[in-house]
């Protein structure tokens, strides 16, 4: 049995069996920065259209989170994820790069500190954080309203203690389409969209296919 796709069965029926499990009430809407500009920025305009480039992916249009925002959440399934460029707690500058990250599987989590979904499921994305951490999967928290000791004392306090940074200005959120909170996009090691808008209780399901995959 391939070594890498056994461990991606482990990780799944750890991550199951986890005694934190996701919630899975409906995620939070967009709010308005004191600029009036939405934060997400897909319910007032939608990122330019990107190439969709050849390949398998692992979504599914019935794991959207919200019905309303699939068209916007599979349009971007296949494309090469968008470079991010936030602000660390400490106010210095930080670009996620993913020509930088070719090679790793890379979820991010855009969330915001007024949004009680995005908290309540912190602690058990957290614990998936560790558990699949161990196949080579990264996190990264992207804080769409607040950054500094706000956002990491919110992170902190909710239970995530993978890298969290601050969208300012909601760029990253504009790119990703990120219309409503906790929005989950989970990148393949090639750099390409695997899934965008996933809703939290097909994570382990799609994480499990994209180690999978990712084992050949």
């Amino acid at each position: 049995m391939n070594h890498r796709r056994s461990r991606a069965s482990v990780a799944i029926a750890a991550a199951s069996s986890a005694s934190v499990v996701l919630l899975l009430a409906g995620g939070c809407g967009p709010q308005r920065i004191a600029g009036g500009d939405p934060l997400g920025g897909a319910a007032a305009r939608q990122s330019p259209a990107r190439e969709v480039l050849p390949g398998p992916v692992i979504m599914r249009p019935e794991w959207v989170w919200q019905p309303q925002g699939r068209d916007a959440a599979m349009a971007q399934v296949g494309t090469l994820a968008p470079d991010l460029q936030l602000v660390a707690s400490d106010g210095s500058p930080h670009t996620v790069s993913f020509a930088e990250l070719r090679g790793q599987s890379v979820v991010l989590y855009f969330w915001a500190t007024w949004c009680n979904a995005c908290k309540e499921n912190m602690r058990a994305m957290d614990e998936r954080a560790r558990v699949y951490g161990a196949d080579g999967v990264r996190f990264i928290g992207v804080c769409v309203d607040q950054g500094g000791e706000a956002m990491l004392r919110t992170a902190r306090s909710n239970g995530m203690n993978w890298p969290t940074y601050h969208d300012r200005g909601g760029e990253g959120g504009r790119a990703y389409d990120a219309a409503w909170y906790p929005y989950v996009v989970v990148v393949g090691p090639d750099g390409r969209i695997q899934a965008s808008g996933l809703h939290l209780r097909h994570f382990d399901e799609a994480i499990g296919r994209l180690l999978s995959m990712s084992a050949g």
